[in-house]
């Protein structure tokens, strides 16, 4: 049915062309060239983009957030194992990445302050910019 109408159409334009009827056919024209395109936008789409979106960014913190405290566990514990096999050196490489994601976990503080001393980096080790534990939480605030 749809062809059947622009069908009538064509053929209306064709028989106003050839009886002479120019202004007619020039004013179909002119409609059909001057209408406007209305954008409108896909809220539906949009809505669905924002909400994956945000749902993405809630995911990739969280899973960094597990990495990260994944990636201290396995730093302290090499660091132990390296302390116990008596190479101070890797133990306080260890210890200090381990630091800069936990700088306020005392155990790792010690261990780190015992590495040095055993390693008789002591007098360094209190100048390295590491908090102070014997302050308190307190004074770290």
């Amino acid at each position: 049915m749809k062809k059947h109408r622009a069908g009538n159409k064509q053929n209306k334009r064709e028989n106003e062309r050839k009886s002479g009827n120019k202004a007619t056919a020039q004013n179909s024209n002119q409609k059909h060239r001057t209408r406007k395109r209305v954008t409108r936008v896909n809220m539906r789409l949009m809505l669905v983009m924002v909400l994956g979106s945000t749902a993405l960014a809630v995911m990739v913190h969280f899973v960094r957030a597990f990495q990260m405290d994944r990636h201290a566990e396995t730093l302290l514990a090499r660091a132990r194992t390296n302390q116990n096999d008596g190479e101070f050196s890797k133990a306080i490489g260890h210890l200090s990445r381990f630091l800069e994601i936990r700088p306020l976990d005392v155990d790792a503080l010690a261990m780190f302050g015992d590495a040095r001393r055993s390693d008789g980096q002591f007098a360094p080790s209190m100048e390295s910019g590491l908090p102070d534990v014997r302050q308190g939480p307190q004074a770290r605030a």
